[in-house]
């Protein structure tokens, strides 16, 4: 009987067992339901869909909190201005373009490739009617496009156009992150995004958020750009980079589907970069090398660099040749050997190494030959057209040597309007080729397609701003050309800054104006339209404007602290506080928009409002390095150098290294007298960035104001190059040169002065001076000297004590020494009457030689 128990009770276990496992399952997974379910009726929550319905509108529009399913609420990243109809309307041809930055148009969505082939296609087919979509945002990779590109897929689509691969590494799931050691599977992808975009998943984030220590919350307290990325290096070699690309293949694959299964032609691009005049970003030895083969590499690699600076090209390649036998994995020989033989005139072998450098850089924003590779492969399936823009980049008149660099560049992967123009020629005519007509007019040439955008020296000169701002920081200020870059980029901005701002706003008004007559509608004019009339404090236009656009787009946060901005212009500060505070409510990010509304503020003399707002946020955030660096800033222009030097030494511990907030402590130490500190910092600045010109030429005076002269001619030095006609820094310098003996470089300087400045007394004393005292100075110089100094003394009229000694150094140069004691005589008494006795005295000394007939001499410089 026994026995018949036991068998009895056997089934019995394993059904409790799996009941208790079965509810250990269900009961959570209801409670979670229940609670998504109660959240989602409560209205708890973000939208997670990229398009969102506009209210009272049968359209839709971007979400701007799309990306904070992928990043930090702080770092997110927002889509691009989109004002789409729900339903195509008929005879439409619908065009989406996805990718990250480089597809949405950095540093101006206006002027990217995107809206450059919408105005071709419409001036093409004037009978017809194109709209393209850009859904590109800066960050983003594969595994974010692959889901936008299902959603378009919604919206009746006449074509796809895929332009990405720059992020696959840094972008979200990456390798090369702050958020990620190993890429994840695509199925924990999966679950991690469908988590984030349930309301019980951003419910329990929000509340990781909101605990613990906010004064240690620093490394994602504000999106730092590149900066961010600077210490995840990955090479080539490393196998979780083969992650990476199977993600991005299976992450296209699904994109073709997705295109495929909607019938929607889709023309994916391959993705050209800088090679030319973008060197490696970081660069390391393989892990095979021993200290004395590292030794012996250097050694070769310096005397190559040597070699290389003096045009050595050939003997300079054998030695890189040689360290490449030791050790081919540094990424920066590649590019030096690039460089070589390109100038020997052997493009095929430069653009090779060009592309092993950027395949084997340690910081991979750069689309390499394999993930290209990867998109000729995902192009071969039917319903995809592979357009292989790199390739067709490679072969443009316009591209020298045929290796893409600056001419289509601004740093490592944006490109400029031409090089927009470039690839937008090229989807349309592929574009033209999924059409059922031809043509009625030809493609407008890149002259054309910038005046129907508007595109002004105005946008030019902000573009390069932009531009110049991001690569002065970290990662580009290891790259062996970064010196080259700023100074190119520097001389447009120079270019531009030289031209009459008050014409220039003029002319970027006119040319919106003008563009919007032909396109009303466009969104991306009317609110440059909308900004220009704010910078020309045409608060009431800038009003209308701005109402309507947001009548077509309302409860944009954007648009509303520009409506804030206009109303306080005009003194209306209650309606311009509640247009800021609704903006602070509905931004994505609501701590940068108290910021930038604190700004506003102080700029309209709100000082109290100001500093609230800028409390408030750094309450919230206390490790936001930028912010304290701007509430610094606010101090310092208020004059309260001591909360000054408080912020801004908060930020730089917050953010060690940055070059602003290391100026601004520079500035305050100088004006404290505290000069050894203020010189401390100031080369800390230019080690932060080399760059930064006005660190280079504060550095410059101060030491030659405390008799460093050769160190602050070397300073100097290298400041006048990108402002050659900044007049106060050529006389510095000619002055330091001067006492240095370096009377040639002198001369130089004093005359550039007189070229751009002809009535400078300074600049035309000066270089009478330096004639009359060099010992090598001809008959002729002398003369000139004599000349000049006759023409500050009667510009003075004999009242000045300087002018008079300089013509008797002239005089008595010239061997006049009677007349010469006569002026220094003058000087001299004059000096005393002004109580300069040091100068006096030198004058007094002077006055002896002549009076011995010897004229004053300077050493020259040995």
């Amino acid at each position: 009987m026994l026995g018949i128990a036991q068998v009895m009770k056997k089934p019995i276990i394993p059904r409790i067992w799996k009941l208790r496992i079965a509810a250990a399952i269900l009961a959570p997974t209801l409670f979670l339901l229940i609670v998504e379910g109660i959240l989602r009726l409560s209205g708890y929550g973000d939208p997670t869909t990229f398009f969102l319905s506009i209210d009272g509108q049968d359209k839709v529009t971007g979400n701007s909190r799309y990306t904070y399913q992928y990043f930090p609420k702080q770092l997110v990243r927002e889509p691009d201005l989109i004002r789409m109809d729900k339903d195509k309307p008929e005879g439409v041809y619908r065009i989406f373009v996805m990718g990250g930055s480089a597809a949405r148009g950095t540093p101006d969505p206006r002027f990217g490739f995107g809206r450059i082939l919408e105005v071709m296609l419409n001036e093409a087919y004037p009978d017809r009617r194109f709209e393209v979509i850009n859904t590109g945002m800066v960050a983003i990779n594969s595994h974010v496009v692959m889901r936008i590109a299902r959603e378009c897929a919604d919206y009746d689509p006449d074509l796809f156009v895929v332009y990405m691969g720059n992020n696959e590494a840094v972008g979200p799931f990456g390798v090369g992150t702050e958020f990620n050691e190993q890429p994840p599977g695509r199925s924990m992808v999966a679950l991690s995004t469908a988590a984030k975009s349930s309301r019980t998943g951003q419910l329990m984030r929000n509340l990781m958020e909101g605990v613990g220590d906010k004064s240690k919350q620093t490394a994602q307290a504000e999106w730092l750009g590149m900066e961010s990325f600077g210490k995840h290096r990955v090479s080539a070699d490393d196998s979780r980079l083969q992650k990476v690309y199977s993600h991005l293949e299976a992450n296209l694959n699904d994109i073709v589907e997705t295109a495929s299964d909607a019938d929607v032609p889709l023309i994916l691009c391959t993705v050209p970069v800088n090679l030319r005049n973008c060197a490696p970003l970081a660069s390391d030895h393989s892990g095979n090398l021993d200290d004395a083969q590292k030794t012996e590499w250097e050694q070769y690699y310096r005397e190559g660099a040597a070699l290389e600076a003096e045009s050595r090209w050939l003997e300079a390649d054998k030695k890189y040749a040689q360290a490449a036998e030791l050790d081919d994995q540094f990424a920066e020989l590649h590019f030096r050997r690039g460089r070589c033989a390109l100038a020997q005139g052997d493009a095929k072998t430069a653009a090779n190494y060009y592309e092993t450098a950027r395949d084997l850089d340690l910081l991979r924003f750069r689309t390499d030959s394999q993930i290209n590779r990867i998109i000729r492969k995902a192009g071969d399936a039917d319903s995809v057209i592979l357009l292989d823009s790199e390739q067709k980049f490679k072969a443009l008149p316009r591209v020298k040597h045929g290796i893409p660099g600056d001419e289509i560049f601004y740093e490592h992967v944006h490109l400029n309007f031409t090089g927009n123009f470039e690839l937008a020629r090229m989807v349309f005519q592929e574009t033209v080729k999924q059409l059922d007509s031809n043509p009625t007019n030809t493609d407008p040439p890149l002259e054309r397609c910038a005046e129907l955008l508007a595109l002004s020296d105005l946008d030019r000169h902000q573009m390069a701003s932009s531009m110049i701002g991001m690569v002065v920081k970290p990662p580009f200020l290891d790259q062996l050309d970064y010196y080259e870059r700023c100074t190119k980029l520097h001389a447009q901005i120079r270019s531009f800054r030289e031209l009459d701002q008050q014409e220039g706003m003029r002319d970027a008004e006119q040319a919106l104006t003008s563009a919007l007559e032909s396109r009303p509608d466009d969104l991306h004019m009317r609110l440059a339209l909308a900004k220009l009339q704010l910078r020309q404090t045409k608060h009431s236009e800038a009003e209308k404007t701005i109402r309507a656009l947001m009548d077509d787009l309302p409860d944009r946060a954007d648009f509303l602290a520009l409506l804030g901005q206009a109303q306080l212009g005009q003194d209306n500060k209650t309606e311009a506080g509640d247009a800021f505070d609704k903006s602070i409510e509905l931004a994505a990010q609501p701590l940068d928009y108290m910021i930038l509304i604190a700004e506003h503020y102080e700029y309209a003399g709100d000082k109290d409002r100001a500093l609230e707002l800028f409390r408030q946020a750094l309450e919230q955030q206390p490790g936001a390095a930028n912010r304290h660096s701007k509430l610094g800033t606010l101090f310092l222009n208020r004059g309260d150098k001591e909360q000054a030097l408080k912020e801004f030494e908060l930020a730089d511990s917050l953010l060690p290294g940055n070059g602003t907030i290391l100026f601004n402590l520079a500035r305050i130490h100088f004006e404290n007298a505290n000069i050894d500190t203020a010189i401390e910092k100031l080369h800390a600045t230019l080690k932060a960035n080399p760059f930064h010109l006005g660190a280079r030429k504060q550095l410059g005076l101060i030491l030659k104001r405390h008799g460093k002269l050769e160190e602050a001619a070397k300073q100097l030095s290298k400041v006048i190059p990108q402002e050659p006609k900044q007049v106060d820094l050529r006389l510095h310098h000619a002055e330091a040169c001067t006492s240095l003996g370096k009377f040639d470089q002198a001369v130089t300087d004093y005359r550039a002065v007189l070229k751009y400045a002809p009535d400078d007394l300074n600049a035309t004393m000066g270089l009478a001076w330096v004639l009359a005292v060099q010992p090598k100075a001809t008959t002729e110089q002398r003369a000139e000297a004599i000349k000049m100094a006759e023409q500050v003394v009667k510009a003075t009229r004999r009242n000045s004590a300087k002018p008079l000694d300089v013509l008797a150094a002239a005089l008595a140069a010239s061997g006049e020494f009677d007349k010469a004691q006569i002026c220094a005589d003058e000087a001299w008494g004059l000096a005393l009457l002004g109580k300069d006795k040091k100068y006096a005295k030198a004058v007094s000394d002077r006055l002896r030689l002549y009076r011995e007939k010897k004229p004053h001499r300077l050493p020259v410089d040995k």
